[in-house]
This record gives C-alpha cells, structure tokens and sequence, in this order.
C-alpha cells in the first residue's frame, strides 16, 4: 500500500488499483480478495471496493465460487478478464502472424500466412497483415475491449517514429508498418479497438515469452538474455525483470556479432556476422548433414558459444535462453557451446551460468507482441475503469 503523505488521494488511488491489478494478475492461482489483501499490504476494504470497481469496468473477471467444503462463505477468485483482448502480430521472413489472447493469457485466435517475404514488397504484406488482423478483430465478440495490434519485426525500429529503420532479411529499409495498419483500423467497426498500432524488434518481444508465462505474470527469470533463432539472430536483454534497449532501443543485434572477420558476407554488409553460422540458412544445412560432417554443425555451435562468452564478459548475465532453431542446437551440441564459454569466460569459470531452450518456438513472437499490447492496461489500468 502506499504511505507516502505527499502524494494526492487520486494518485494513491491509482497506484493501489495498479497494485490490486498486479496482484490479482500474477497470482499462480485465482486470488481472493483477502489473497490480495495480504500480498499489496492494502485494506481488506479497499480491496474489496477497488476490485469490485475492476471487475464492473470488465478489467477482472469472479471465478463461480467454489463448492463448500466447510463453514462461510467460499471465496470468490479473480482472473484477468476474458473480454480484455490483446492483439500481436509478427512480419517474420517466412511467415506472418497474428494471435489474439485474453487477460488472464487464454489464446483467442490465430492466423497464419506462410511465404517468402525476403525481398518482397513491403506495400503488399502489410495489406495482407492488415486483412489477418481484420478478420480476427471482426470475429472477436461485441462486448470485448481490444488492445494493439503490437507488431513484431526482424530489425532495427527507431522507437518515436514506430519506422521499420532496416530488415537486412527482409530487404526493407524505412517502412512505416503502422500507419497503414492505424487507418485501416480507424473506421466505425473498429471502435473497440482502443490503443495505437506500435512497432517492436522480434527478439526483444519473443523474450517476453521468458519474462512472462501469461499478460501480468512475471516469471523466475530477472536476469537473463533471450537469443532467437530465425533466419536471422537477435537478442533480448533483461535485467531486473525489465528489458534493456539501449539509448536507441537497438540493443541485442547479436546476428551481426563477429565471430570472423574473414568470414562470409553477411545481408547486412560486413563479414563473418553470428547469423552466417547460427541463422536458419546455415542450421538448416548443419543439421541435415551432421551426420556425415559434424564439422558443420561444430562450427555453429562453437560460434554460438564465443557469443554467448562474449555477452558474459560484457553484461555478467547468468541466463541464457535459446528459442527457434537454436534450441536444437543446443540439444545437439550443449557440451560443446558450453565447454567454448567456459574456455573464452572468466566469469563462467567461477560462478554458473545457465542455457536452456525456449518453451516457444515459431509463435514465441506473435504471442510476445500479444503480451505487449496489454502491457498500458496493466500499468495505468485507472484510466479505464
């Protein structure tokens, strides 16, 4: 609860409905109103009362109360609301999608379109992007309040602009994603539609994915870097639980780490780039011929492991994640990516670090972008009651 005696009562009524939110949001199970009570340190009574005002705004959810095992009344639990809907979306190289999910995490709908977007039109893809998100918006029902679309891309997005700077793997350079997408959502059918199109790098909104196991739900992970795997590589960075992006929100190009300078040319110009070891391309070709060339697959996963020691050395981070293709990788090879960090880490030598694969594979970002799109619900929710 808030004891501050400089702050107004609104003010401390915001933040204790954002507490009471949060609260009933990253519960492991459905919490009561006393739950919550003794999780904030708020009254009972005003738990009681702010509550009640999020599940008559539609913003929580009452569970039917459990069957009786004893004398009182049972208590009533509360769940994210399954008429608050987020939007997210993924412009990936092979394949669009969007995914629809409720409050309480529940997956809505999804859409698929598979292709190959390298060096498509970019005019044309957001024109079928925004036909998947219409169909999916025009089928939720009347009564529900939606939030995005949050869009994911494979690259550099400069954060005011919401511009799509540059997706080497893509071949688009300054694409604005989301005007066409806000216009086509502006008109009367889409009243309910209630917050801006925004534009996010894939890695840092598959990471997500780790950070939460559901929209308000952190998990056991604070620390700890989310390496994604695609046709290209990017990296996510957390720290206390919050993603680090750096003074432009660039952090994490990983890919484009260089493992030899005299190396293959990479989409991006330079040479010996992480992505030319580790990308799809050349996992996909590793794999298929480990068996009578380990050598291939060895050099992934040695260069794999330079990057992860590098990012060690340079952030002293003691998670790793691996989603996309990476995760086979590292089934396949963890000794050996593991022995290359221990060999180029002096951290690693002295204290643990840990690498595991991702849970998510392919739709780790779409649903990432979904968690997203709530993300304003649940920090301000008192502007929408």
């Amino acid at each position: 609860m808030v004891h501050n005696s400089s702050l107004r009562p609104e003010h401390i009524r915001e933040s204790n409905i954002r507490l009471v939110l949060a609260a009933a949001l990253g519960a492991n199970e459905p919490a009561s109103r006393a739950k919550i009570s003794s999780t904030t340190g708020i009254t009972r009574a005003t738990v009681s009362r702010l509550a009640d005002e999020l599940v008559d705004a539609g913003i929580l959810d009452e569970l039917p109360p459990p069957p009786a095992t004893g004398p009182g009344r049972p208590a009533l639990g509360l769940v994210g609301s399954s008429r608050v809907i987020g939007i997210g979306a993924d412009i990936d190289v092979d394949a669009l999608r969007v995914r629809a999910i409720d409050l309480g995490g529940n997956h809505i709908a999804l859409q698929s379109h598979f292709d190959n977007f390298s060096g498509s039109n970019p005019e044309k893809v957001i024109q079928i992007l925004i036909k998947m998100l219409n169909k999916i918006v025009r089928e939720l029902p009347s009564n529900t309040r939606i939030f995005g679309p949050v869009v994911a891309v494979p690259g550099l997005v400069e954060q005011n602009s919401n511009l799509l700077l540059d997706a080497p793997n893509l071949g688009w350079q300054d694409v604005d994603v989301c005007t066409p997408i806000k216009e086509a959502f502006s008109d009367t059918h889409h009243r309910s539609v209630l917050s801006q199109p925004v534009l996010h790098n894939e890695a840092n909104l598959s990471a997500l994915t780790a950070a939460f196991s559901r929209p308000g739900a952190p998990t056991k992970f604070r620390h700890f870097v989310y390496i994604s795997g695609g046709t290209g590589i990017g990296a996510a960075i957390f720290n206390e639980g919050k993603l680090w992006g750096g003074a432009n929100g660039w952090s994490g190009e990983i890919g484009h780490l260089t493992i030899d300078p005299n190396g293959p040319v990479c989409r991006c110009g330079s040479t010996g780039c992480l992505e030319r070891y580790i990308g799809r391309e050349a996992l996909t070709y590793a794999f298929k011929v480990d068996h009578t060339n380990p050598a291939q697959l060895d050099a992934s996963a040695r260069a794999l492991g330079i990057s992860i020691a590098a990012l060690v050395n340079l952030l002293d981070i003691p998670q790793f994640v691996l989603g996309g293709q990476l995760s086979e990788l590292l089934a396949r090879r963890r000794q050996l990516i593991e022995t290359e960090l221990q060999r180029r880490s002096m951290a690693a030598r002295r204290t643990s670090i840990a690498i595991q694969s991702a849970k998510l594979g392919e739709d780790a970002a779409s649903l990432g972008a979904a968690y997203a799109s709530l993300t304003k619900l649940i920090a301000e929710p008192a502007a929408y009651l």
